[in-house]
């Protein structure tokens, strides 16, 4: 399949909803104080709450790449103690903040045909998660109401991270504890800002969503990347509107696309990642032997392999780089005339004693060029055989170059490759596949 896991927004995306935080809540709200002894007037209920926030924030430790969420009901606790108020002060905490969430909305529903999209999804066999910017006291008990918590197999609200989208550090406490690939992974959301950049930065594919509740300044989908439309290979789509009718046919119907190809099919990486970069240094006399080593020139991969590559040219494309392939899948032939040439251990594999990662079509040597395809300095060149192109990047006289490899190494990590210790530009998929043997594949 494309996509094991469909992570949704909530909000916007599955549900609309419309709330109104007016004076009169903040009275109403402050009333309920009033009835167990902390007296407030609305507006102080109001600016109490919003400093008591601040400094919360501001102890959390908000920047440019990190987002606290702080829990509602924690701050509407404080107000109470403010106040002399202590016994029970957790539990008034959160009917506070409910009863303020209640009287707030002015209506709150699913968006036509959302539950029956989401049964139709589970049954073609997709995993669905929720990855929701909210309030564990509110939006629990709106799902339940709503019905959708018995259509998600898991459900992750930022309140009980205490950041939200896009850090991405809420990403990763999905994606972690549950053990997901971020190659096979769709982020389906309505704001470019939080949903598609966060979800991008995780190395994830995304559909953006433009609905009644998408910022207002943000675009309109394009029509070019409607996923009827969108180029072979793209990562990211653009749906305008919320026909979930429609949207679970397109993802069905992807999905029936793709169920003939396995994670073990050797696949052309250009066809998944169709702007990545490819030099294979062994298709010509431009490698340490100055003998070409096979005569194709596209970089192939097993299909589960090329799929965590894409995730990792997601997360630099975020940083403006992008990868360069020196070499890829590499048939048995070709290993045995790499170590008639260098029959060094260290940086060949002996083909008589097993099978290399690169003929298993799980194994990648890489490197990071710029948007402009400029090659980012590194420690050594591709195939420098001395202790300079090994991962301790202590000895690298350019702080610049070691940085660089460095970056690349987190990335290609995250992403779910294993580094090689003395090649800082090679990396194996954590899944080993069997080697590929057949000497006639039409590459």
């Amino acid at each position: 399949m494309r996509y094991t896991d469909l992570i949704f927004d909530l909000y916007g995306t599955l549900v609309d909803i419309h709330t109104e935080e007016n004076a009169a809540v903040w009275e109403k709200t402050a009333l309920y104080f009033g009835f167990y002894g902390a007296h407030y007037t609305g507006d102080a209920l109001k600016s109490a709450f919003e400093a008591a926030l601040r400094a919360r924030e501001a102890k959390a430790g908000q920047s440019y790449e990190c987002f606290p969420d702080i829990p509602f009901e924690q701050i509407m606790t404080e107000l109470f103690v403010a106040r002399g108020v202590t016994e029970n002060a957790d539990a008034l905490g959160v009917n506070a903040a409910q009863l303020f969430r209640i009287q707030s909305i002015e209506y709150l529903r699913l968006y036509p045909h959302a539950l029956e999209a989401l049964a139709r999804l589970r049954e073609k066999g997709y995993r669905l998660w929720l990855l929701s910017n909210a309030q564990r006291v509110f939006t629990a008990y709106e799902l339940r109401h709503l019905g959708l918590g018995d259509q998600l197999d898991g459900i992750y609200i930022s309140s009980d991270y205490q950041c939200r989208k896009p850090d991405i550090r809420f990403f990763r406490a999905l994606l972690e504890e549950q053990g997901l690939n971020p190659a096979a992974c769709l982020m389906i959301g309505n704001d470019r800002a939080t949903d598609v950049a966060g979800a991008q930065a995780a190395g994830l594919a995304t559909l953006y969503m433009h609905t009644n509740l998408t910022p207002d300044h943000q675009a309109e989908a394009d029509p070019a990347l409607h996923p009827l439309k969108a180029p072979e290979g793209c990562r990211h789509f653009e749906y305008e509107g919320f026909d979930w009718q429609e949207l679970a046919e397109l993802l069905c119907e992807d999905q029936r696309e793709d169920a003939s190809m396995q994670d073990h099919d050797l696949v052309r990486v250009r066809e998944l990642i169709p702007e990545v970069l490819v030099d294979l240094r062994y298709a010509g006399p431009d490698n340490f032997t100055g003998q070409t080593i096979y005569t194709f020139h596209d970089a192939y991969l097993r299909r589960g392999t090329a799929m965590k590559l894409a995730a990792a040219q997601s997360r630099l494309r975020q940083m403006g780089l992008q990868l360069k392939i020196w070499d890829a899948f590499r048939p048995v032939s070709a290993q045995f005339r790499l170590w008639e040439v260098c029959p060094n251990s260290t940086y060949v594999a002996n083909p008589h004693k097993g099978f290399s990662s690169h003929s298993r079509g799980n194994a990648v040597d890489v490197t990071l060029a710029d948007a402009q395809g400029r090659e980012l300095p590194m420690p050594t060149e591709f195939d420098c055989f001395s202790s300079l192109a090994n991962r301790d990047y202590s000895d690298v006289k350019d702080p610049g170059a070691a940085r660089n490899a460095k970056l690349l190494e987190d990335v290609m990590t995250e992403s779910g490759f294993k580094p090689y210790f003395d090649e800082w530009w090679h990396y194996s998929d954590t899944v080993v596949y069997d080697p590929e043997t057949r000497e006639d594949l039409p590459l």
